[in-house]
């Protein structure tokens, strides 16, 4: 429709100019390959950069050492409050297994936790790796006299060597690092 309102009015200088940037209004084959070619290069150096998996790993590393930092409070204080560790003495306990006859990871009056002890005064919940595998767990065991904490980390790996404990392929938290 617009050609044949221009075709019947006389074209004035003005008007050509008009017609001629309507024409060039769309985008040339060339210009649109370069752009794709452009978004086609960008996209897997952005990805690269920024690195999602070593994101993810690194979030995760920060809420072990949190969890386990929590973890290691509410152990202190309830060794002050009762004059012993929680749990059962030289009894190894994983995040991801639970004692026989507890239920799930929460604390509450019936302990039903992977440390099999009441908690509640100390901490809402008991922490869970999150991944919470084989692999990827917290582990306690105390003694008499100490009790330890491991965590395996994805990222940050130079803190499982300078931790001060005896394993260099995790992450020590404790009174006594030599316990696990």
């Amino acid at each position: 429709m617009l050609p044949e309102i221009i075709a019947t009015v006389s074209k004035t200088p003005k008007q050509m100019k008009l017609i001629k940037n309507i024409n060039n209004l769309g985008f040339t084959m060339v210009e649109v390959m370069i752009s794709v070619l452009v978004i086609l290069v960008l996209v897997p150096a952005v990805y690269l950069l920024i690195n999602p998996v070593e994101l993810q790993q690194r979030a995760r590393d920060k809420k072990r050492i949190s969890d386990v930092s929590v973890l290691e409070r509410a152990i202190t204080e309830y060794s002050l409050d009762n004059k012993s560790f929680p749990d059962n003495e030289d009894t190894t306990r994983y995040s991801n297994v639970l004692p026989s006859g507890n239920s799930g990871p929460l604390v509450d009056s019936s302990a039903n936790g992977w440390i099999d002890a009441n908690l509640v005064n100390y901490m809402v919940k008991i922490p869970i790796d999150p991944i919470n595998d084989a692999t990827n767990r917290y582990i306690y065991r105390h003694s008499v006299t100490g009790f330890e904490i491991n965590v395996a980390l994805e990222y940050y790996l130079d803190m499982m060597k300078s931790d001060g404990g005896n394993n260099s392929s995790a992450y020590e938290i404790g009174n006594d690092l030599s316990i696990l």
